[in-house]
């Protein structure tokens, strides 16, 4: 076993909180770990007993010395940040291995809109275990099990005690995805009294502004929360028939195994417009947040944005230069407005060229114009 330094004893005795010499953690080790292994191997295999075999859960929250033990994750099959990452710990000392507690304020933690509601969007004390390993400090947080990763469609932390292991700062699309922002620093025991305090202030100012009651599955939460989410899709025409003259816009909205179809049709009218307000009429549907991708066949509405024209355009209140106003001008603003509500990526299908939703709005938009009772294109008719 190798020897270390006299004063990193207070890395490797038992605590109150890091309960290394529990039957409970005791047994934990034992369990996992191979005598003929070294205790580099058998510190892996630990990391990995801890992060995926007891649940991240942080609806269920214990702010007691009983609640952050080691132990008390084994006991209940699940933990939050903290008291794994005290698990973690106890496990590195109670194989001989020097270890410590770490702790960080990060943004953009993995999270649910309903813990969010309750504690912010920063999450203070995010906790980690530093392991001394072959020479040096190594942070791992074992915090996040495998499973829920997945529902967060974020890559779950590995560790291979060479490199530290701290947070997910990015997801599976490389999107930025959790931020790192104050360094509370490390501890031989858990600096208990100011978690506590923290949290507890936190935890006051936000149920001043929210009456949500934190219950339930926080995975459960978490795989509705993703699965609505998820990438919408919006195929989108506009027809006119003499342009000006009648016409009608048509909208093919995919999410998920969900389909629906939109459409209206205008007794005066221009192309144009009408394809403006396809996309208008589509992008209404949701509330804000959802992220969509948006297929037109018009090169005057993807360009449009896409080219930072009708932005441009709004700049200028709504001059194309110094002599000409932008043409559509009401329905670029609510494009705009629409789009500023959702994640909206604009991209350009070729009309007429094998896209069964494209062809499907081409028919719903023509269909439309031809309809009795048509609509006023008031903005239009009255310029």
């Amino acid at each position: 076993m190798e020897k270390y330094p006299a004063d990193f004893e207070i890395y490797l005795k038992p605590t109150p909180f890091i309960d290394s010499d529990s039957k409970e953690v005791r047994s934990f080790v034992n369990e996992v770990i191979n005598p003929n292994k070294s205790q580099f191997d058998n510190l892996i295999s630990l990391y990995y007993e801890v992060r995926d075999r007891f649940s991240y859960n942080p609806y269920k929250v214990s702010l007691t010395v009983k609640g952050f033990k080691a132990s008390a994750v084994i006991k209940n099959g699940y933990g939050f940040c903290i008291p794994k990452a005290v698990l973690l710990a106890a496990s590195a000392r109670a194989i001989g291995i020097p270890a410590r507690l770490g702790y960080v304020d990060v943004k953009n933690h993995l999270s649910s809109e309903k813990l969010t509601k309750y504690f912010g969007d920063i999450f203070v004390y995010h906790s980690y275990a530093d392991i001394f390993l072959n020479g040096k400090w190594v942070k791992a947080t074992p915090a996040f099990n495998a499973s829920l990763c997945d529902m967060f469609n974020v890559a779950p932390l590995d560790f291979d005690g060479k490199q530290d292991s701290l947070f997910q700062q990015f997801n599976k699309e490389g999107k930025k995805y959790m931020e790192y922002i104050k360094d509370r620093g490390v501890f031989h025991e858990i600096p208990f009294d100011n978690i506590v305090k923290k949290f507890k202030e936190i935890v006051k100012k936000a149920a001043a502004k929210s009456k949500t009651d934190i219950a339930g599955d926080f995975g459960e939460d978490a795989l509705k929360e993703r699965k609505a989410n998820e990438n919408i899709i919006v195929y989108t025409d506009g027809a006119c028939s003499g342009n000006p003259g009648a016409g009608g816009y048509g909208a093919v909205i995919k999410e998920g195994d969900k389909i629906r179809e939109i459409f209206a049709g205008y007794r005066r009218t221009t192309n144009n417009r009408m394809e403006l307000l396809a996309c208008i009429e589509a992008l209404s549907l949701f509330k804000d947040k959802k992220t969509i991708t948006l297929y037109s066949d018009s090169k005057y509405v993807v360009d449009g944005i896409t080219k930072g024209w009708a932005q441009k355009w709004q700049k200028n209140n709504w001059m194309r230069n110094k002599n000409e106003p932008a043409l559509n001008a009401d329905l670029w603003k609510r494009l705009l407005d629409a789009r500023k509500k959702n994640k909206v990526s604009f991209k350009w299908v070729k009309g007429h060229a094998g896209s069964v939703e494209n062809e499907r709005c081409d028919k719903l938009a023509v269909s439309a114009a031809k309809e009795d009772d048509l609509l006023i294109d008031h903005a239009y008719e009255n310029k």
